[in-house]
């Protein structure tokens, strides 16, 4: 049992890293050099696809899946239309795709929804556009689809996949054109770190306030200015990274930083291990970030692929209560031990190596919590403790 156990962690140390706080390289991406790919992850894979071959084209229309256990990459079926802008948003373990359609002239909103299993996607749902419009970004709340359309001010549509329904929210409160922005949620709160306006690059960033229907201005990125970034949430904190600084041949950054919503604040993390670049494809995949294809100064482009891990290899609790797990290795139960008893109850979850959750309870006010292991597979576990919406702790276990 115990060489399993071993060989388990050695399968398993290029997934979780060499350190804390550094950036892992995995497979490259098989596909070739592209820009505007779109990029997700579902079912614990991620996926990198379509786009256009920088900066002359063509379209892309291949699409590529990333196991992170076996650190490799499977080819799956073309994408069956030109996605190269697609706009493409998580919702229950289900990816969509949302893009403009233009049929002489007259444009429409169009949904498409991936179909994992049968590696395939289908038109899902097509609301008409009312001008010359584009959908450019977009971030997720409560199980709905909010989407940024190009426009002078920035319109924003919600989409609901349940029902099926467009509905138009407040549009951006500045004028001017803004493009090559960024956007991410957090805390049932959508965000946009602005990118390029009239002016030139910028680094302010605007919250939406789901409950409301309002904006605000938050603190903008205390560095260089850019456009291009890559967002993601985790945790929900926000998460940017890299970018171009404009004007053409543009020059890459390769900064890393998260954003809390509760401190407004930015915090940097440590620099990407590969080289700056803007336009990059990224995804999560339980507690790791990967970061992958995109390019550089002129027509500099990348295809390597860096993981990073977001627990492990970010301080969230500097000054935080120490969770003593114990037995560790587990067998078939894990106890969860505080010196001193909490003033309120904690959220427990508990998720596998692919980042699926396969436990959680509340952690009442006591000194010990327990949890029952005996349906659980041997392997590697990570838990996070949440008091309400905080980040209390987090940790790692084995179970023989």
């Amino acid at each position: 049992m115990k060489k399993l156990i071993l060989i388990l962690c050695c399968l398993l140390s290029g997934l979780i890293g060499k350190s804390q706080g550094t950036w892992v390289q995995k497979a490259d991406f098989p596909g070739g050099f592209r820009v505007n790919a779109v990029c997700f992850s579902v079912e614990g894979h991620g996926y990198i696809g379509g786009g256009f071959s920088p900066w002359i084209g063509p379209d892309l229309y291949d699409m590529w899946a990333y196991d992170p256990v076996s650190d490799s990459w499977d080819q799956l079926a073309d994408l069956p239309v030109n996605l190269s802008y697609a706009t493409v948003l998580t919702i229950n373990d289900t990816a969509y795709f949302f893009t403009t359609a233009d049929s002489g002239g007259i444009k429409t909103f169009e949904c498409w929804k991936y179909f994992v299993q049968q590696d395939s996607l289908g038109l899902f749902s097509s609301y008409p556009a009312s001008g010359n419009y584009d959908i450019v970004a977009g971030f997720t709340i409560q199980q709905k689809a909010c989407l940024l359309i190009q426009h002078d001010p920035l319109l924003l549509f919600e989409f609901d996949p349940l029902y099926k329904t467009w509905v138009q929210k407040a549009d951006f409160p500045l004028s001017g054109t803004l493009y090559d922005f960024t956007a991410f949620s957090a805390l049932d709160r959508g965000y946009i770190f602005e990118g390029y306006n009239t002016v030139g690059n910028t680094n302010d960033l605007w919250e939406w306030n789901s409950s409301t229907d309002t904006w605000m201005q938050k603190a903008s990125l205390p560095d260089t200015l850019r456009g291009n970034s890559a967002s993601f949430s985790f945790n929900d904190k926000g998460f940017i990274f890299g970018g171009l600084i404009s004007p053409w041949p543009f020059i890459p950054l390769s900064d890393f930083w998260k954003y809390n919503p509760l401190t407004d604040s930015w915090t940097e993390l440590p620099n990407f291990g590969g080289w700056g670049r803007g336009y990059a494809a990224s995804f999560v995949i339980g507690n790791y970030a990967f970061v992958g294809p995109g390019t550089g100064t002129g027509t500099v482009a990348f295809t390597d692929l860096w993981s990073f891990d977001l627990i492990t290899g970010i301080s969230d609790m500097e000054d935080g209560p120490n969770v003593l797990v114990f037995p560790n290795p587990a067998h078939n139960d894990i106890v969860f031990y505080l010196q001193d008893q909490p003033n309120e109850s904690l959220n427990i979850q508990i998720f596998n190596s692919l980042g699926n959750l396969v436990k959680k309870g509340i952690w009442e006010r006591n000194t010990s919590f327990r949890i029952d292991l005996k349906d659980t597979s041997p392997g590697l576990f990570f838990f996070q403790i949440f008091q309400g919406n905080r980040l209390y702790s987090t940790g790692k276990f084995i179970k023989e």
